[in-house]
């Protein structure tokens, strides 16, 4: 009798241990059970609706023992005549009965004073309704790139549009923060292209960027040292240049299932013949050059 208020007490953390860890799942009774909202009868339960009747079901059989249990030690204190041993177990017993059950119902009585939901047994996950993907709004000023463009226009390397003025803007090409490796990277390809075709500076390659900094409209050039580049002018001289030396093993460079190219050696860039794709990365006509220096 004594050990009574622990045993219920870890009855009742038990089966709340047990809500959290286990997944709500519908269930269709034979006979319906008086548990719904308002005394009403809910067409189906779930597995929360039944803890939730469980635990108000023990409270109340507990509040019921613990009247019992001190009811019965009353009376064995009554016939307990003058034994000493008699009268302190059935004090004790009424005792540890009181004192369950006002453990019971103030923990019931508090939680509830809370918040209701707290003795309210909710298993059930609300769906996620997954947002679409916002497109990238132009978000502040971007800044000046005439210092770089001028130097690498001064070496015949072309880019094909004007700078961005915004973040976010579309139609705009950007060499802003564009490495001090990629640059001589660039000028390196345009001379030794050239130069390799006649043996002369006069014939230059056509190397226009395609794609700088702007990292909005290009998410692998965020690191100031990838570009893209055209694949067309000049009767194909660029690419003859590239490809001359046969496709290298695949690099961290671009899509590994796309032909990787190391035209000026290993302190070179590595050049990827990658197909031209839309704003949603399906391929679209064209190729271009993804270069990572």
């Amino acid at each position: 009798m004594k050990y009574f208020l622990p045993i219920l007490v870890s009855l009742i953390i038990t089966l709340g241990l047990g809500a959290v860890v286990t997944h709500a799942q519908n269930y269709v009774p034979l006979a319906p059970l008086p548990i719904g909202t308002g005394g009403t009868v809910p067409s189906t339960y779930n597995l929360s609706s039944y803890l939730s009747g469980m635990i108000k079901l023990l409270i109340a059989l507990g509040g019921a023992l613990a009247v019992l249990f001190a009811i019965i030690g009353g009376v064995q204190y009554v016939v307990a005549g003058i034994s000493p041993d008699a009268k302190s177990g059935a004090k004790e017993r009424v005792t540890m009965a009181l004192i369950g059950l006002a453990i019971i119902l103030t923990s019931y009585l508090l939680l509830n004073s809370i918040n209701p939901k707290l003795v309210q047994f909710n298993l059930a996950l609300e769906p996620v309704t997954p947002k679409a993907l916002e497109t990238f709004k132009a978000v502040g000023t971007w800044g000046d790139d005439t210092a770089i463009r001028n130097v690498l226009l001064s070496q015949d390397i072309k880019i094909n549009k004007q700078n961005c003025s915004m973040v976010g803007q579309q139609g705009c090409t950007s060499v802003l923060g564009l490495s001090g490796q990629a640059q001589v990277g660039l000028q390196t390809l345009a001379q030794n292209c050239s130069k390799s075709e006649t043996g002369f500076f006069g014939n230059k390659c056509d190397v226009t960027i395609t794609g700088g900094t702007e990292y909005w409209l290009h998410k692998s050039h965020t690191n100031g040292r990838t570009v893209d580049l055209s694949q067309g002018g000049a009767g194909g001289i660029l690419n003859s240049y590239i490809k001359r030396g046969g496709a290298v093993p695949i690099t961290n460079c671009g899509v590994k299932s796309d032909p990787h190219y190391q035209p000026d050696g290993a302190s070179g860039g590595i050049y990827v013949d990658e197909p031209n794709r839309d704003s949603d990365g399906n391929v679209t006509s064209g190729r271009h050059w993804h270069v990572c220096y």
